[in-house]
């Protein structure tokens, strides 16, 4: 997201390592905490999606060699995340 020249994505990805590192001032973190941000933001949770999904097209298909444009009924691409 951007607006008036500002990308608020990319200063929101670089808080997260600064309080990794712990390089964020405490405060800033609270304040960003107390109105609803979680610090691991979903590349995580996207990624034990797809591992799921690629699980049960395994047990399904008996393979993980999944085709490059294999989409299951209302999910993301699986074959492009793995290819």
């Amino acid at each position: 997201y951007k607006k008036n020249g500002i990308a608020l994505g990319k200063w929101l990805d670089n808080q997260r390592p600064s309080k990794r590192k712990v390089k964020l001032n405490p405060i800033h973190a609270k304040q960003l905490e107390e109105i609803g941000l979680v610090w691991e933001n979903n590349r995580v949770e996207a990624w034990n999606k797809m591992f799921r999904m690629l699980q049960r097209y395994k047990e399904r298909e008996g393979t993980c060699s999944v085709p490059h444009n294999y989409k299951e009924k209302g999910e993301i691409a699986l074959g492009l995340w793995l290819h």
